[in-house]
């Protein structure tokens, strides 16, 4: 099932933001949860002992991976904005004869990471 997009045209969390991440009161594991009234459960990102469940992560990388995506997550409808915004901007002015081509450069990846953004390919 293809997630549904927002407004802009971006993928859409199925649960609202923002998420937070906590670990489980059972020691195994980081839930990414929601932080609306229910604090509905989104993911979880468990770890284990190298030596006993060695597929799992460790604790600190099990609390890095779920840091990691609950900032993604939470700062993503923002970063898309302000990128879209900017390259708008840079086109809209209607002054990029000048651009050197370091700076079409720049342009072009802020325009393939808005459609990567959008669940296109860059």
């Amino acid at each position: 099932m293809e997630p549904e997009n927002n407004s802009a045209g971006a993928p859409a969390p199925g649960t609202p933001l923002p998420w937070e991440a906590s670990e489980h009161a059972e020691g195994t594991v980081f839930e990414i949860i929601a932080k609306d009234n229910d604090e509905t459960y989104v993911a979880s990102c468990h770890f284990g002992s190298p030596t006993v469940e060695p597929y799992l992560a460790s604790h600190s990388q099990a609390k890095a991976n779920a840091r990691y995506i609950v900032t993604a997550c939470n700062a993503f409808p923002d970063l898309l904005e302000a990128l879209e915004d900017l390259a708008s901007l840079v086109l809209g002015t209607g002054e990029t004869d000048g651009l050197s081509p370091p700076e079409w450069q720049r342009l072009a990846n802020a325009q393939e990471a808005i459609a990567k953004a959008k669940g296109g390919e860059a």
